[in-house]
């Protein structure tokens, strides 16, 4: 039986807030179930983050005084508020597309517009952090800024810079500037870093800038930048290094503008490309500056602003060629500018190939040359839209191909459709074809698992100038599947080695050869008759008649008939007159046919 002491100590237990319980015995205590709050705790905050949600899309919808606006602000604050009580101040992390609280996600939604995650992540915000006696007025002015978020871009405006103006007592906040960031959490330092990098490329330019000078808009055409302010110009290129020195202030300032599409936005880009311009360069603070040029292009990413993202590429690459920056700069600019997403959406445009727009986005993109080609590779691989993959690999196509350093990681995927495409491009890329180490990696791609794979190898094969490729076509004959086999014998007709006779041969003299599809008969007899000359002529005419003993299969003495004729010799010819005149309707008529047409030997239509 109990004592009485041990009854109050469990029901005292049953009571305890916050979901802790501690058992007492012989003096020592343990926790019984952290765990269970913390859950808690999380589930809690989801909550309160779902009733956030609904609570925007009240004040979005209706107007102030709503019955449903008033419900959905009430049902928020007695959710914050009984959290706070019950366990103290609540910090969430903001990230790109949810909010996370305790190292676990806590919110989330499909639709970016209408994700909260999403709204603060985009204006700078990283922590959202509710302090206990959380008033309703401040959340509902929280709310309602949400709900405006888009009208504040238009006012010149974002979301920090509105909740800084409220001041709100119990809500504090963590921001950074997500110009410069580019989306990733990035400390202060970052813009001082900036302002001096800045600082010390403009004391290095003078006022004589020849080769470094970025051109206006009329001496590089519709697409070139255009200055919002000569006077702007003409002052920076003389400022006193000292006195130009960007602050913090001045920064932020400008990335205002920036994110309205202000022509700041093309003064900056023009610093940055004089200053990545200059011959002597900058000994610290370069990748501060490269990592803000990609940002500018992001932004005209964005904006959809074809023309002016062109004539920035134009001029990385002009400076590339004239030794002012080092081979595969533009590209890396390039590859950090698009992100996968924003050249997914560039993509789609080109869907009605019909479409004004469609021609704008192809020419542009084909403009690009190889600088785009990671992006393009990368989007390649990841996307599961057929479309999307055939309108890569016709832009690839028409820009002459890929390099092979960028295809020798794919050819190594695990994924048998990014191997597949990878080698595609082999066969149409300037150098890969004649690259040794490609020609290694396809050998060892014959012993794929998936014969789609192997296919394409032979493809590729069959029109690569490697001096290899007959060789491995030949290893490929032996293969266990019979489309592959057919492709390879056709591709080594293409290539002018005549050493595979004998390899021919004794595939056609296997036992198996006569129970092979009618296709790939045909294929290696056909070849046989092209490479093998007067040998093949006795070949064939010994498959084709009939004898007393070992009769081949009808298929493959009527596939002789047909061979014969691509021959073209006068014992070829003679052998056919002799099957016209046999005694098998069958014959006769494939080899009647095959005088009258006068097959002719062309290795293309192999």
């Amino acid at each position: 039986m109990l004592e009485p002491e041990w009854v109050g100590m469990c029901a005292n237990m049953a009571n305890i807030p916050r979901m802790r319980r501690r058992e007492t015995f012989l003096g020592r205590e343990t926790s019984m179930d952290g765990e269970v709050e913390r859950g808690a705790k999380r589930d809690s905050v989801r909550e309160i983050c779902a009733r956030l949600h609904r609570a925007r899309l009240a004040v979005k919808l209706y107007p102030p005084g709503h019955p449903t606006v008033n419900q959905a602000l009430e049902a928020l604050h007695q959710a914050c508020v009984l959290h706070l009580k019950q366990w103290g101040p609540m910090a969430i992390e903001v990230e790109e597309n949810r909010l996370v609280y305790e190292g676990e996600e806590v919110y989330t939604h499909s639709e970016s517009r209408q994700n909260v995650a999403f709204l603060l992540f985009r204006d700078g915000i990283r922590l959202v952090e509710f302090k206990p006696e959380l008033e309703a007025t401040e959340l509902a002015a929280l709310v309602n800024c949400l709900a405006r978020a888009d009208e504040l871009l238009e006012t010149e405006q974002d979301l920090a810079t509105a909740l800084w103006e409220l001041d709100l007592a119990h809500v504090e906040y963590e921001a950074v500037d997500p110009f410069l960031s580019g989306g990733d959490d990035v400390r202060s330092e970052l813009l001082a870093d900036l302002g001096q990098a800045v600082a010390r490329a403009l004391g290095e330019l003078s006022t004589g800038l020849s080769e470094g000078t970025v051109g206006l808009a009329g001496e590089a055409g519709p697409g070139a930048l255009a200055s919002s302010d000569q006077g702007v110009r003409e002052g920076r290129q003389s400022a006193d290094p000292e006195e130009a020195l960007l602050s913090d202030l001045e920064l932020d300032a400008m990335d205002q503008l920036v994110a309205k599409g202000s022509p700041v936005l093309d003064e900056f880009a023009l610093v940055l490309l004089e200053i990545l311009g200059k011959e002597v360069q900058v000994s610290s603070g370069e990748e501060v500056l490269v990592r803000s040029l990609s940002t500018v292009m992001e932004r005209y990413v964005e904006q959809g602003d074809l023309e002016r993202l062109e004539f920035v590429v134009n001029h990385l690459k002009g400076l590339e060629a004239r030794g002012r920056r080092p081979a595969g700069f533009t590209t890396e600019v390039v590859k950090s500018a698009f992100s996968r997403e924003a050249l997914s959406d560039l993509l789609a445009r080109l869907s009605d190939p019909t479409s004004e727009e469609a021609d704008r986005v192809r020419r542009f993109l084909l403009s690009m040359g190889d600088c785009l080609h990671p992006v393009l590779l990368e989007v390649l691989t990841e996307s599961d839209n057929r479309d999307v993959r055939r309108l890569i690999l016709g832009l690839f196509h028409a820009s002459g191909g890929v390099a092979s350093h960028h295809l020798l990681p794919l050819l190594r995927d695990a994924r048998w459709y990014v191997v597949r495409n990878a080698v595609q491009l082999v066969g149409e890329s300037r150098d890969a074809t004649g690259d040794p180490e490609v020609t290694s990696q396809l050998e060892s791609l014959l012993h794929h698992p998936d014969v789609r794979v192997r296919r394409e190898v032979v493809r590729t094969l069959s029109s690569s100038g490697e001096i290899r490729a007959a060789s491995l076509l030949a290893r490929a004959l032996h293969d266990e599947d019979s489309s592959v086999r057919t492709l390879a014998v056709r591709g080594l007709s293409r290539h002018p080695a005549r050493g595979y006779f004998s390899v021919l041969l004794e595939q056609v003299e296997n036992r198996t050869f006569d129970g092979r599809p009618p296709e790939e008969i045909q294929a290696f007899l056909d070849v046989l008759a092209v490479m093998g000359g007067e040998a093949a002529v006795e070949v064939l005419s010994k498959l084709w008649k009939r004898r007393m003993f070992g009769t081949r299969a009808l298929g493959v003495r009527i596939a002789a008939v047909q061979a014969l004729a691509l021959a073209r010799t006068p014992s070829a010819l003679a052998s056919l007159q002799e099957a016209a005149r046999s005694g098998e309707a069958q014959i006769q008529r494939v080899a009647q046919r095959a005088l009258r047409e006068g097959r002719s030997l062309a290795s293309t239509e192999l």
